[in-house]
């Protein structure tokens, strides 16, 4: 994924890519605007959005990513640590390999050249015909595919 996005992370794209990842943790009590936040985000920083709530909360917005809530419960019920972490391991493999997929299918169309307008290019896709619905739908076919942890 890394790899097909690159080109498209570096102003130019011949410049060596960064040697590391801008990552941040968000906390902060239910309404503050988080999701908010990391969607307006999203239109300028390439972002894989999951928002993991129950969905029966009244006006919460954006809407629950059901099936990866259900998924990571599921692979969180076992009784050993590193089960549960070659679990979570292994769903952030089906995640990144169906995302790499999904961009595979849109670099395609895409003639931009820069991470922000790849980033802003990806937000839209997520938000149109129920494809974020999709991408999570598929991480969880394809999360059973990766061989079990040791």
């Amino acid at each position: 994924m890394y790899r097909r996005a690159s080109p498209h992370t570096i102003e130019g794209g011949d410049k060596a890519p960064p040697k590391y990842l801008a990552h941040t943790t968000i906390i902060q009590s239910s309404g503050s605007g988080k999701s908010r936040l990391v969607d307006e985000a999203a239109d300028t920083i390439f972002t894989i959005p999951c928002n993991i709530r129950e969905e029966d909360q009244d006006g919460a917005w954006p809407h629950a990513d059901t099936d990866a809530r259900v998924l990571l419960m599921r692979l969180g019920t076992e009784t050993v640590e590193s089960k549960v972490h070659c679990n979570y391991l292994r769903y952030l493999q089906a995640l990144f390999q169906c995302t790499d997929m999904a961009l595979e299918k849109i670099i395609e169309q895409y003639s931009q050249e820069t991470h922000k307008s790849l980033a802003s290019y990806w937000r839209g896709y997520l938000a149109r015909d129920n494809n974020r619905k999709a991408l999570y739908e598929h991480v969880g076919k394809t999360v059973v595919s990766i061989s079990v942890c040791p």
